[in-house]
């Protein structure tokens, strides 16, 4: 959860943990793990712990992603409770400074970090400008996805 003032070390430790569990609870049920696409967090620090760089954030997830097992099919990453722009760079920087370094694809599988705002320009009679956000919003992410953003 975001909310609280957990440090981004914090956060490291309780993701490895539940991957952890997670793989392990996998592999008793058999299941093929190259089949599996892992929809999980970025690590970051609570809401109100002290904000990590970008960078930090790509290096602390990738640092605790490289502990899954190599035949894993895919990671996907929530936005989680961070602000659409947030969401986009910690993306992008993840995949720029990592891609080449992991055996999986990194994405995302946004809801809010890609509705959020055209949403409220929806809501607001904009329906025009909110078409353009939404795709303004799923073309910056598409990018990050490669680190070309």
């Amino acid at each position: 959860l975001m909310e609280g003032k957990h440090t981004i070390e914090q956060s490291y430790s309780v993701t490895r943990k539940v991957h952890h569990l997670l793989f392990e609870e996998l592999e008793k049920h058999n299941v093929a793990i190259e089949h599996v696409i892992l929809k999980t967090n970025m690590v970051l620090a609570g809401y109100n712990g002290k904000k990590a760089a970008h960078e930090d954030v790509a290096e602390m997830t990738v640092k605790c992603l490289l502990h899954l097992p190599v035949a894993l099919g895919g990671v996907v990453f929530l936005s989680g409770g961070q602000s659409d722009d947030d969401a986009t760079k910690h993306l992008n920087f993840i995949n720029r400074m990592y891609k080449n370094k992991v055996p999986w694809r990194m994405t995302f599988s946004y809801g809010r970090g890609l509705q959020r705002e055209p949403l409220k320009l929806w809501a607001s009679g904009n329906k025009e400008k909110a078409q353009k956000m939404l795709l303004l919003r799923a073309e910056e992410n598409a990018k990050a996805s490669e680190g070309m953003l």
